[in-house]
């Protein structure tokens, strides 16, 4: 999302501790090449794009159409780099194309379904079009999948969204896939295997049993179930690929394809539940993905979500810090969350202006704090990054106003006398931690 605002407003960022908390920190494959995508689009510069790395810069150039490519080399995930990239090609000068390799049904990433069936959809009520074109499906370990977008460039704005009703379900499609062909006989025993597992989850079931082109002769089934709601709230749940019965980890195990369809549907019944049982109109794993957009958007957008995930909670907070003007507000309705953004209503082309540098106010007697020689004005970027992160959180957390005089080495306090105590005495602890 930083790397996305940063492209279309021609903001540089430094982004620190990266996935900090996870037992292999650091940026995993396909979380690189998303971020080179990004670069490749804004026609910028990225330092430190590697794998492991904790720390990037990014500083983008024009938004440019074009052709570009991305390739992780492993089943990272293809949907993550669409997310990444899709605002920065919608807003370029003129249509886009990419074509984009690894995984397209791999786990704990959004799977190519909920792309194409519930995600483009909704961008889609926003004048957003996006033309996907799956050539092969990728699966972790090998990945191997293959996608082809097209992205004409969005004319005018972006309109806003209006998700605050459910509504009732009111069909449920079944997307039965495997890479190798049913006989026409064995079709007809999976549909009736499987329709009672749907039939009490919405008036109308539809189900297709669909062949999809593997990546190296993969031999995979998987199932994706997509609700639409009388409101056109739409829904996802999937199930995780596994082999077809008779190969891979399922070889000789005795299980034939009834079997394996109807557990896969079950598996993916169970957060598509979830998802349905909150009554919000917006499943998790949606609700942070529009708030970008709806950012973007010239108007009001409201969703009715249930419990904000962290991914939600997140992505409103990088769009406060990163986009001037938008406001965004969260408020409780019957036990769900309605979040109202009011969007800035940003057009093709045009980049924020990036506000001139403010004078720190001249400091009242007793608020100032005062650094050994060149502590701040010789410090490292990535070191300062941090330095200023860790001081915006305790601003917020004492109801202080903190500002460096990097060429004064010295931080400037703002606030009530009590209020200023209090920050002094966190402030040095973290001088000392930062700069001994």
């Amino acid at each position: 999302m930083s790397t996305a605002y940063a492209a279309l407003f021609g903001t540089e960022i430094h982004i620190s501790k990266i996935r900090a908390g996870r037992s292999k920190p650091g940026l995993a494959a396909q979380h690189l090449e998303s971020l080179r995508l990004v670069r490749d689009v804004s026609a910028g510069s990225l330092n430190n794009d590697r794998i492991g790395a904790t720390s990037v810069s990014f500083a983008p150039g024009q938004l440019s159409a074009g052709t570009f490519t991305a390739d992780p080399g492993t089943a990272g995930a293809i949907t993550l780099m669409v997310q990444a990239s899709l605002f920065p090609l919608l807003f370029a000068r003129s249509e886009c194309f990419c074509d984009l390799r690894g995984g397209t049904d791999v786990g704990y990433s959004p799977p190519l379904d909920f792309l194409c069936e519930v995600l483009l959809p909704t961008f889609q009520r926003m004048g957003v079009v996006v033309i996907v074109d799956a050539k092969s499906r990728g699966f972790f370990p090998r990945g191997g999948g293959q996608v082809h977008l097209r992205v004409p460039a969005v004319t005018g704005t972006l309109r806003p969204i209006d998700l605050s009703e459910r509504g009732e379900p009111a069909r449920v499609v079944a997307f039965l896939w495997t890479t190798r062909a049913i006989l026409p006989h064995e079709q007809q025993a999976i549909v009736n295997a499987v329709r009672p597992n749907l039939s009490g989850l919405a008036p109308e079931v539809n189900m297709e049993l669909k062949t999809a082109c593997g990546a190296e002769g993969a031999a995979k089934l998987w199932v994706s179930l997509i609700v639409e709601t009388t409101a056109g709230a739409l829904f996802h749940g999937g199930s995780e690929p596994r082999d077809l019965p008779g190969f891979g980890k399922a070889k000789g195990k005795g299980s034939n394809l009834l079997e394996s369809f109807t557990m896969a549907v079950q598996e993916a019944l169970k957060p598509l539940m979830v998802d349905l049982n909150t009554g919000g109109a917006v499943g998790c794993h949606l609700c942070d993905q529009l708030i970008l957009p709806a950012t973007l958007a010239a108007g009001r957008s409201r969703l009715l979500a249930g419990e904000l995930s962290m991914h939600t909670q997140t992505a409103i907070h990088i769009a406060q810090l990163m986009v001037p003007g938008v406001q965004i507000n969260v408020h409780a309705k019957g036990g769900l969350n309605v979040i109202e953004i009011d969007g800035i209503g940003q057009k093709r082309g045009l980049s924020l202006p990036q506000p001139a540098p403010m004078a720190a106010p001249a400091p009242a007697p007793g608020d100032v704090v005062q650094l050994k020689a060149r502590a701040l004005s010789s410090a490292a970027q990535t070191l300062m990054q941090d330095f200023r992160n860790d001081l915006s959180q305790l601003s917020e957390m004492t109801g202080t106003s903190i500002s460096m005089d990097v060429e004064g080495d010295r931080l400037l306090l703002a606030g009530e006398a009590p209020k200023c105590a209090e920050a002094r005495s966190h402030l040095k602890e973290m001088i000392v931690f930062y700069f001994s």
